[in-house]
């Protein structure tokens, strides 16, 4: 059964189950599709520092990136998976902007001048695109936000002048800076544009009244060990060796545009204080389990946003709904994503147990996480704006 993801962002992160509070993983009957008792409907999680993607591509037909690539750094779904209208000029750029990466990383690059080639053409795609847009884009972006955006366009240019130079010089490590910096500068502008507190869709009257999030957010999170003899956490290399530290930060970014029942109950918990204190209560090779310190009565219904809807569907799995075969708009597929846990019968009985996904080969940090460690402290720095209450 396929279900929906909570993308999150983690810090630099780089079976069957050993988690007491769930039943075994079956098989997964498709690509990196959840396991049929763990709904995820959306929060996000992306990568401070994304771990790389693995090589190869994947049939179009899969629907699981862009094209024929597929899209496994959770940075780069949220930046596509952000609305907008067809023709959209500033999503035909940010789409050229993603090829480049997508071609070196899934192609290669060594050795192969053909895909520096194609990767600057995918450059001049996405120049062309903003050439012609730059006045509507900043016209999009209320007044109160549109001095930011000018600055973020300006430090745009920049960051494209610095892509072109590095392609054509074949620098793998500073195309890889420039693209990254050129792509969520243009997000930044795009997301800028986006109304607060507003979808741009109807919710059904059902879950209308349940708290939401319409808009994203950004929780900052901080997990120490629970036992003070444990190793610290590997912070990464510097010029003295690797580093450590007692904390490890999370900053996990909550995408109530395409989940905002799930992203606004998480939120809500969060300002709660349902999470501050909480202990992590297992892992395994693939995920990170967590229970809120202080449980929540309430439950919400399984959330699941298919790229071909207008907006989310509730309550039925991708099974019962008959597209098992369909792709979501925040796939599960990046290391860091984050879900919610649901009972193995019942749809509809998310509650305030989340996860994070990792994978052995892309763990780095999630993998440092241990039973017993503690998220001592937890709250919304950015978005609270698109949080609305409900009546439940």
């Amino acid at each position: 059964m396929r279900l929906p993801l909570l993308l999150l962002l983690l810090p630099p992160l780089s079976s069957p189950l050993s988690l007491p509070p769930l039943p075994k993983l079956p098989s997964p009957p498709a690509f990196v599709s959840p396991p049929a008792f763990i709904a995820a409907s959306l929060l996000s999680l992306s990568l401070l520092a994304p771990p790389s993607l693995a090589a190869g591509t994947v049939a179009p037909l899969a629907d699981v990136g862009l094209g024929e690539f597929l899209v496994k750094d959770s940075k780069q779904l949220l930046r596509l998976s952000l609305p907008y209208t067809p023709g959209d000029p500033g999503r035909a750029a940010q789409e050229s902007l993603e090829y480049v990466k997508l071609r070196l990383d899934q192609v290669g690059f060594a050795g192969k001048k053909s895909v520096w080639s194609s990767a600057l053409k995918d450059l001049s795609a996405a120049k062309a695109s903003l050439s012609s847009s730059r006045p509507a884009l900043l016209e999009a972006v209320p007044g109160a936000r549109r001095g930011a955006a000018e600055r973020e366009l300006a430090l745009l240019d920049e960051a494209l002048a610095q892509l072109g130079d590095a392609l054509r010089d074949q620098d793998i490590s500073a195309t890889t800076a420039a693209q990254a910096g050129a792509a969520e500068r243009l997000y930044e502008v795009r997301l800028a544009a986006q109304p607060r507190a507003r979808l741009p869709y109807e919710l059904p009257g059902e879950v209308a009244m349940l708290p939401t999030l319409r808009g994203r957010a950004t929780v900052s999170a901080t997990v120490t060990r629970g036992d003070a003899r444990a190793k610290p956490f590997e912070m990464g290399e510097s010029e003295r060796g690797q580093t450590y530290s007692a904390t490890l930060p999370l900053s996990i970014v909550v995408d109530g545009l395409r989940a905002p029942v799930t992203a606004g109950n998480f939120v809500d918990l969060v300002a709660r204080g349902a999470y501050a204190g909480a202990e992590v209560g297992g892992t395994s090779d693939l995920f990170v389990n967590v229970k809120a310190k202080k449980p929540s009565a309430r439950r919400i219904p399984l959330e699941l946003f298919y790229k071909k809807d207008g907006g989310p569907t509730y309550h039925y799995n991708s099974d019962e709904d008959k597209r098992a075969t369909e792709a979501f708009m925040d796939p599960f597929q990046a290391p860091g994503a984050m879900g919610m846990v649901h009972e193995p019968e019942d749809s509809d009985s998310a509650s305030d147990e989340f996860f994070f996904l990792k994978w052995k080969q892309n763990a780095d940090k999630l993998d440092q996480i241990r039973k017993g460690d503690v998220i001592s402290a937890v709250k919304v720095v950015d978005g609270m704006e698109n949080f609305v209450p409900g009546g439940k």
